[in-house]
C-alpha cells in the first residue's frame, strides 16, 4: 500500500468520523482514538519501547510509553491506530471483535530490535504522519513554494511552525514538509 491510498485512507476517516477532525487530532488525540472504540493506555516501558498495540477481549488497545515526551507519544498513538485501521482492518462498526492474536510492538529508531524496512512499519508510520499533519495542509503554507525557494532559515522556520501547530516533532514536520515539497514538483 502506498502513501498516496494511505492519504486516501486518512482524508476518508477525517470525513466520516467526526472525532478525527483536524481541530480535534491536535486538541485531544487520546479522546479521538478512544471514541473511535480504541482504549488508550500509559505504561512505564523500556525506554526503547514507545508503544503497543494488542487487543484485549476483541476490542483494540493502545498502550503508549508514557515517560516520553508529549509529541513522541502522539506519533506512538497514531502510529498504532495506523495498524489497527490499516493492518487489522478496525472501524468500530457495532459488534466489531478482532481476534486477540493481533499484536504490535513500536520500538525506538535508536534501538537494536528496530526493523524499520518492515512494509506494515513504514505504512504506519506514513499514516502517523498524515493523521497527525496532512499533506495538503503543508502544500497550502507552502503556497506552492519549492525547497529551492526557501534559505536554510525559512525552512527551519516552517519546520517549526509546522511542529508547534501540529503537535508533532519537528522530525515528523521536516519529513512532511519534504513530501509536500516532492509533490509541489
Amino acid at each position: 500500500m502506498g502513501e498516496e491510498k494511505i492519504r486516501k485512507i486518512v482524508r476518508i476517516l477525517k470525513e466520516n468520523f467526526s472525532n478525527f477532525k483536524q481541530e480535534h487530532i491536535i486538541e485531544d488525540l487520546e479522546k479521538s482514538i478512544e471514541d473511535f472504540g480504541i482504549e488508550v493506555r500509559y505504561a512505564l516501558l523500556e525506554d526503547e519501547i514507545s508503544g503497543f498495540s494488542r487487543v484485549v477481549d476483541g476490542k483494540p488497545q493502545v498502550i503508549v510509553n508514557g515517560e516520553h515526551p508529549e509529541n513522541r507519544r502522539r506519533f506512538t498513538m497514531a502510529h498504532e491506530l495506523g495498524h489497527i485501521i490499516l493492518h487489522w482492518k478496525w472501524l468500530n462498526k457495532e459488534n466489531q471483535r478482532l481476534d486477540d492474536y493481533h499484536y504490535e510492538i513500536l520500538y525506538r529508531q535508536e534501538s537494536s530490535y528496530y526493523n524499520g524496512n518492515l512494509r506494515e512499519e513504514i505504512q504506519a508510520n506514513a499514516f502517523a504522519a498524515e493523521f497527525l499533519m496532512p499533506i495538503e495542509d503543508v502544500k497550502k503554507m507552502l503556497k506552492g513554494k519549492q525547497e529551492k525557494d526557501l534559505s536554510r532559515n525559512e525552512k527551519s522556520y516552517h519546520i517549526k511552525k509546522l511542529a508547534h501547530k501540529y503537535r508533532v516533532s519537528d522530525q515528523t514536520a521536516r519529513i512532511q514538509l519534504e513530501k509536500a515539497f516532492k509533490l509541489n514538483e
